[in-house]
């Protein structure tokens, strides 16, 4: 039976922009009039009756360009999950870095959701590198979309060659703020410009990693790259979250509302045993963003946080793949 959103609610949290979620304050329920001017925006639910919410004229956003500008959401996220529940998820890594975030970009408030969402993520994809790394221990485990990620230095992975791959622009960041370890190798270079796999041992078991950055790829570009890089690797698998149909459309009403049109989502999953076949792989795993997250942390988020990671499950509208690609 799908969870059903209540009529009457305080807060709604919307994931969107696969970096980041933001909770929205909720007013009492009011249907925009055409050519209203709206205090800041209004929210399309998914509920069975669709219903329309407006929302608090006082929501703090972080004003956003384009998706380079994205990279401190995630860093912020998991400062904030690292000090609130070292239990289910600690970056120390993260928490040194906790002074280069712009002020810009952090909120005037925590927002527990937010945080949380974004932080579900890094808890699926950690696991699946460690146990990969488990089966193979010599092998490559491969950043697409690196940006400020510190999985390097929360994971023992001792023989693994870890590689990022990022623009060059963010790689240059980067580099500004982490220094390579001994196992790491930042890659500056566009991921669908594949001349990037040339610097990699291709004999070697692979796991691509891809946390939040196939929803800015059309579908053709990531068949493309998922297939090429079957093709290419003799032994490799593939980790990403996505969204669903549903989901990519709120989170790009969303991003619209918040004057951000340079981080356009275009991609999402509706069917990945699909998906695989399109691109030549097998579908390993298929789950739920948020099963182990709210299975953990249980009571201890805040009520909001358990009604809409439950809704988000029920719905289907984010998840955690896992292909074999060869």
């Amino acid at each position: 039976m799908q969870p059903q959103m209540p009529q009457q609610i305080t807060q709604y949290a919307l994931t969107y922009a696969v970096h980041s979620t933001w909770t929205l304050d909720l007013q009492q329920e009011q249907e925009p009039q055409v050519g209203q001017v709206l205090p800041c925006s209004y929210l399309l639910t998914t509920t069975p009756r669709r219903e329309r919410s407006r929302l608090n004229e006082g929501l703090a956003v972080a004003e956003l360009q384009g998706v380079a500008d994205t990279l401190y959401i995630p860093l912020e996220a998991r400062i904030y999950v690292s000090k609130k529940f070292p239990d289910y998820f600690y970056d120390s890594k993260a928490l040194e870095l906790e002074s280069h975030i712009p002020s810009r970009v952090v909120r005037k408030k925590s927002v527990q959701y937010a945080f949380v969402a974004s932080v579900a993520r890094y808890f699926v994809l950690d696991n699946w590198v460690r146990e990969f790394h488990g089966r193979h221990g010599h092998c490559n485990i491969v950043n697409l979309g690196v940006g400020l990620e510190t999985f390097a230095h929360r994971l023992d992975l001792p023989g693994a060659q870890l590689y990022g791959i990022d623009m060059p622009d963010v790689i240059e960041r980067r580099r500004s703020m982490l220094s390579e370890g001994s196992d790491e190798i930042m890659i500056a270079s566009d991921i669908l410009d594949l001349s990037w796999v040339e610097q990699i041992d291709h004999s070697l078991p692979t796991l691509f990693i891809a946390a939040g950055v196939f929803h800015y790829l059309t579908h053709d570009q990531v068949v493309s790259l998922i297939t090429a890089l079957g093709d290419t690797f003799t032994e490799a698998e593939l980790a990403f979250d996505a969204t669903s149909k549903r989901g990519l459309m709120i989170a790009n009403w969303y991003v619209r509302m918040t004057g951000n049109k340079s981080a356009k989502m275009e991609f999402y999953v509706g069917d990945p045993g699909a998906l695989a076949e399109e691109c030549n792989a097998t579908l390993l795993e298929n789950r739920p963003f948020f099963t182990e997250t709210r299975q953990i942390l249980g009571k201890r988020v805040k009520p909001h946080v358990r009604l809409f990671t439950r809704f988000s499950d029920g719905r289907n509208n984010a998840r955690q793949i896992r292909l074999k690609l060869t």
